[in-house]
């Protein structure tokens, strides 16, 4: 089955070219759509990023523009730096400004005449009449140095370029026939070239034999276009040598060309002075087709550099760049008399640039191809040299190539050796590369110790013929290992290297999990910049304290999660002293009723999921933080302190709190100042003062240190202050479940799957999923919310937009996944750039773990549909807890 993106293209291209003509206002428009189709239909949705971009905006206005539409700033970000997107908005630009020689550097001949000669395409000109007329097929297939130039020709109406690019036949095709100089080109040296083959095949003497009687003088004389052509259709090479060489200004014909002339006419029925008028017209002749000749082979050095050598200069000096070939040449150049600007003498060169094993100069090619090439430019396809022995050099090919084979070719080498000492070179040394010699013709390569150094390397050598970067693997997964542990930081991650049978094997150690998985994507995204595999690896440690952390942050969950859901009671006494209701102090309660704060009215706990841990298992935090009041009671002796800010994501070294901090609603900007002494005195706004741990030694209120005996003993937790009212802030969080590939599952879950049972691309299975995200804050989430998925060890990233999201509220969201056979864990992140300020950070962050079985493919491929926001109505959050869960609770407990 055919693929529909590549018969895109065609179809579109015939619809544009049978369209009428667009508006002026609608040019970029157009433009935009027959690039985009022409580059890669795939990117038709990024149509108004291109636009933008197009319009001259910067990269960030366009993100930002683009962001509004997609809802997804990081998506946005990403295409306006694409490297494909740029490239359709540089061809657009030039399209548009109609600079169709730029279209032709970015693209190519297919391309140019696709998006130039594409209905309502700007501009006209001469460059694109010649594109898309049925001549540029006759150039098309040459080499794009060679198009360009003649396209160049073409623009500056070079006429003599132009020639000596396309011939003069196809030239003067081109060349408008109003043009002043085209008559004098396209006659003169299409008669001057075009004689060399009918010259150089008759002998000079074949004119005795065509006119028998040449010494009696009897007959008629032959025509004078006759004569010229046996007599002095070579004479206009050497007249313009003669002039481009020793400076010659007359260039008509010397005496003893001009006597035999005058005789001939003069014996053939012509009178003396008639005669010599004759022969004077004649040698008015050949001055113009010298001039003009030589005019034409003083353009030939420069054109043949530009369209065949200047393509190869980069390649050449790097590949001479360790030794000292390049100065040899220009020594070797420079020194060279007129009368020895042979091919001999370019084939044999001098030592420094010479190749032992073929017997040639490393160099000679140039010039070899040189000397074909102005062999047909100066005298015609296939018709040979013509030399003039005794002259130095002897034809207008030894001066042709000397100055574009020798010349221009050794001085351009000199300026890129430069080039490479001053600009390059320094810039990779600094980024750990070392230069060094590949060969024993001192071929130059850079040793990086780096991936990003060898990544720099090779972009600042790339579309040369050979290679010039390397890299010392072991050093630079040595220092990609030293990157990545610095920035994860020491505190959980180290690099190490550790001798595994004798061989390298360079690691990044983490005592956590997540920083493993931070470690894992890193690395991945490094690996995809260098376009190189490394050795390096991510390994999670064990430790048994952060194991012994861990089961007891499980039992202070448990603890949290079973605290009773009967409904908290104010004191009898809430009130102030002048018996005014508003505030309440902390009083003992009734046994049935002991572990809740009595100073919240009407308090209703929200079931076993009420606290939970985030992307830190030893962070925790709960929906309905009075629980914490009742922890004493559950767990006797355990105490949770605040968890200290860790802008790195490190991680808690001991079970922490890291949610908001209960807090009495009735209170209005007033302090609770819970000391960090169990037994000392707590100051309740707005009641008494009295001590925590009063009431018959029995656990005080609060849940965050023991009472009775050990009340007077300070606890580790600090200071806490909280102001009574607190901001009104959405709090994102992952709902409970998702389905993947039609199974619904809970987060943190491990599940198989059957790759064969899933759509196959290019070694992974695309796995539809399907996920709520909930706002379990006060007021509505903001529109740029964003989910970004990944899968660990595969990069890319995936943002998907969640949108607004009202309070209590959830939207589904689709999205489809990579995965490969194996075990992928997949982590789901929530606001991944910390935009939002939200009540409770630490909830963002779900993960999971798939394992795929066989190989995948079996489905069809198609595209998911988009996905549909809907928001839900909010559930009841503060809703009584049912008979149904105050018995589960009571269970746990």
């Amino acid at each position: 089955m055919p693929n529909p993106h590549r018969l895109l293209p065609p179809l579109l291209l015939l619809l544009l070219l049978s369209a009428p003509t667009a508006p002026r206002a609608d040019t970029l428009d157009t433009v935009i759509d027959v690039v985009l189709y022409a580059v890669d239909p795939g990117l038709a949705e990024s149509r108004p990023l291109v636009k933008c971009l197009a319009q001259g905006h910067s990269a960030s206005t366009c993100a930002e523009q683009y962001a509004e539409q997609q809802a997804n700033q990081a998506v946005a970000d990403a295409m306006a730096s694409d490297p494909k997107v740029r490239l359709i908005v540089d061809i657009v630009t030039a399209a548009n400004a109609g600079k169709w020689i730029d279209v032709l550097e970015l693209t190519g001949t297919d391309l140019l005449v696709q998006i130039a000669c594409s209905a309502g395409m700007p501009g006209g000109g001469p460059v694109k009449s010649f594109v898309c007329s049925g001549l540029f097929g006759q150039v098309a297939g040459l080499a794009k140095p060679v198009v360009r130039e003649i396209l160049v020709a073409i623009k500056h109406k070079d006429w003599m370029r132009l020639v000596a690019l396309a011939g003069p036949d196809l030239a003067c095709e081109i060349i408008p026939t109003n043009d002043p100089l085209s008559g004098t080109l396209c006659s003169v040296l299409g008669e001057v070239i075009g004689a060399v083959g009918g010259a150089l095949s008759d002998a000079a003497g074949a004119i005795v034999d065509k006119v028998g009687d040449l010494i009696n003088g009897e007959s008629p004389h032959i025509s004078y276009d006759e004569y010229y052509a046996r007599k002095f259709s070579l004479l206009p090479f050497k007249r313009a040598q003669e002039r481009i060489v020793n400076g010659r200004q007359g260039l008509g014909l010397d005496p003893g060309e001009w006597n035999p002339c005058v005789n001939y006419f003069d014996s053939h029925q012509q009178k003396r002075d008639t005669a010599e008028k004759t022969c004077n017209d004649l040698g008015r002749r050949l001055h113009h087709e010298a001039q003009v000749l030589a005019d034409y082979v003083e353009t030939l050095p420069q054109t043949h550099f530009d369209a065949h050598i200047r393509p190869l200069v980069k390649d050449r000096t790097a590949e001479l760049m360790m030794s000292d070939g390049v100065e040899a040449y220009k020594v070797f150049v420079d020194q060279l008399p007129p009368g020895e600007w042979t091919r001999l003498s370019f084939l044999t060169g001098r030592p420094a640039f010479f190749d032992f094993q073929k017997g040639e100069s490393l160099l000679f090619d140039i010039y070899q191809d040189c000397a074909f090439r102005m062999d047909d430019m100066i005298y015609g396809q296939g018709q040979g040299v013509v030399a003039f022995p005794g002259m130095t050099p002897e034809s207008l090919l030894e001066w042709g190539c000397y100055q574009a084979a020798g010349k221009r070719f050794a001085e351009a080498m000199i300026m890129e050796r430069l080039r490479i000492l001053i600009s390059v070179q320094p810039q990779l040394v600094d980024a750990g590369c070392d230069p060094r010699a590949a060969n024993s013709q001192g071929s130059i390569v850079f040793k990086c110790n780096n991936h990003s150094g060898f990544a720099l390397c090779r972009d600042t050598f790339k579309g040369y013929r050979q290679s010039h970067c390397s890299i010392d693997m072991e050093a630079a997964s040595r220092t990609m290992g030293e990157e990545i542990a610095a920035l994860l930081g020491a505190r959980r991650c180290t690099y190490a290297e550790a001798s595994k049978y004798e061989a390298f094997d360079p690691r990044v150690v983490c005592t956590r999990p997540w920083k493993r998985d931070q470690c894992e994507q890193l690395l991945a995204q490094k690996n995809a910049a260098s376009g190189l595999p490394t050795k390096l690896d991510c390994k999670y440690m064990q430790e048994a304290d952060f194991n012994q952390a861990q089961n007891l942050a499980r039992e202070i969950l448990l603890a949290l999660n079973s605290v009773p859901t009967e409904e908290a009671q104010p004191p009898a006494n809430a009130g102030n002293e002048s018996g005014q209701s508003g505030t309440a102090a902390l009083q003992p309660a009734p046994a049935a009723k002991r572990g809740l704060m009595r100073a919240i009215p009407r308090l209703k706990l929200r079931g076993p999921d009420n606290c939970q841990a985030g992307w830190d298992p030893l962070a925790l935090h709960c929906q309905d933080p009075q629980v914490l009041f009742g922890l004493q009671e559950q767990l006797p002796g355990a105490s949770l302190s605040p968890c200290p800010p860790d802008p790195n994501k490190d991680g808690a070294d001991a079970p922490c709190y890291s949610g908001a901090y209960p807090i009495d609603p009735l209170l209005q900007q007033k302090q609770v100042d819970i000391s960090g002494f169990a037994g000392a005195k707590k100051t309740i706004p707005g009641g008494t003062t009295g001590s925590a741990g009063q009431s018959s030694g029995r656990p005080a209120a609060g849940g965050f240190a023991p009472a009775g005996a050990a009340a007077m003993r300070p606890t580790t937790a600090p200071t806490l202050r909280a102001q009574v009212k607190t901001p009104r802030l959405p709090d994102q969080a992952p709902g409970d479940t998702l389905i993947l590939a039609g199974k619904r599952l809970r987060w943190g879950e491990t599940t198989s799957l059957a790759a064969n049972t899933l759509e196959g691309d290019g070694g992974a299975c695309r796995v539809p999923v399907r996920f709520t995200v909930v706002n379990r804050g006060e007021v509505l989430s903001p529109a740029a919310s964003t989910a970004r998925w990944s899968v660990a060890g595969h990069p890319p990233e995936l943002s998907v937009p969640t949108g607004r999201i009202s309070a209590g509220g959830e939207v589904e969201r689709q999205v489809e996944l990579k995965l490969f056979p194996g075990s992928n864990r997949i982590t789901l992140v929530l606001d991944p750039d910390d935009r939002i300020r939200e009540l409770d950070e630490h909830n963002n962050r779900a993960e999971l773990t798939v394992r795929l079985s066989g190989v995948c493919g079996g489905l069809k491929r198609g595209r998911v549909p988009p996905p549909t926001p809907g928001i839900r109505a909010a559930p009841d959050l503060r809703a009584t807890p049912t008979d149904d869960a105050r018995s589960r609770l009571r269970t746990l407990r």
